[in-house]
């Protein structure tokens, strides 16, 4: 992912964020969601006016079998998101898990507002109970009905804080906002019954930041733990699998 952002187009063409050298042009009005045993799950954000499940993406391209990158450019920034089903490690013979991931890129040309990317349920859910599944480094919930399950998962405060010390795909200068979320000093994250929100301060001409989701379900309780391992996979190990970069 490019360290610097400096224009969104090319002669007409969207400037890509990622690249995925095996794709083909895919027919426009696609929404961004991932199907599950327990219904539907969006893959959505807000910045300023812009709502990718309002806005139709500009270009939806067609990566390998199962993935997409859905792209929009706007007047001071571009996003695009990989939704792709990476590879996952299954205990022998089961048949009953599924595992897909989304990756947003967001890239300022200009002084963004704040930006909301959220993994949620959308009207038609057929779970009865849910709630909080986290752990060290995710921030992860689980919900239920009967032996099926569903999971979604994102890197939590603490994760977000390191990357962005690192300058890995969060600008360094945002490192303190999520250290004071993760040590409660300051609470940018609310709770969410129907999903996983993650905010994002404003971004600066040239900033870039990259915000990974995982969905994963099964109706085996002996899927649990290759399902905290999906969940727990880091992006680069996604992209690698989706054959992107």
């Amino acid at each position: 992912m490019p360290g610097r952002y400096l224009g969104n187009r090319i002669e007409g063409e969207l400037v890509k964020l990622f690249s995925c050298p095996a794709t083909q042009r895919a027919a426009p009005g696609a929404i961004a969601k991932v199907i599950t045993p327990l219904g539907t799950i969006l893959l959505d954000a807000k910045i300023g006016d812009f709502s990718p499940v309002d806005d139709p993406a500009e270009q939806i391209d067609k990566v390998g079998d199962l993935g997409h990158i859905f792209s929009w450019h706007k007047s001071r920034f571009d996003v695009e998101l990989l939704l792709c089903e990476p590879t996952y490690r299954r205990h022998s013979g089961t048949t009953n898990m599924g595992v897909r991931a989304g990756i947003w890129r967001w890239a300022a040309t200009g002084y963004t507002p704040p930006g909301l990317f959220v993994c949620r349920w959308d009207g038609d859910y057929q779970w009865e109970e849910g709630g909080p599944d986290s752990a060290e480094g995710l921030d992860a919930k689980t919900w239920y009905m009967g032996s099926t399950f569903v999971s979604i998962g994102t890197d939590d405060e603490s994760r977000l804080s390191s990357s962005a010390t690192a300058n890995l795909c969060l600008p360094r200068r945002l490192a303190p906002y999520f250290a004071d979320s993760y040590s409660g000093e300051q609470a940018h994250y609310a709770y969410m019954k129907m999903g996983i929100p993650v905010p994002i301060p404003e971004l600066e001409p040239g900033e870039t930041c990259q915000i990974k989701f995982v969905v994963a379900w099964s109706s085996d309780e002996a899927d649990e733990a290759d399902i905290w391992v999906a969940l727990e996979q880091d992006a680069q190990t996604i992209l690698t699998d989706c054959g992107c970069a």
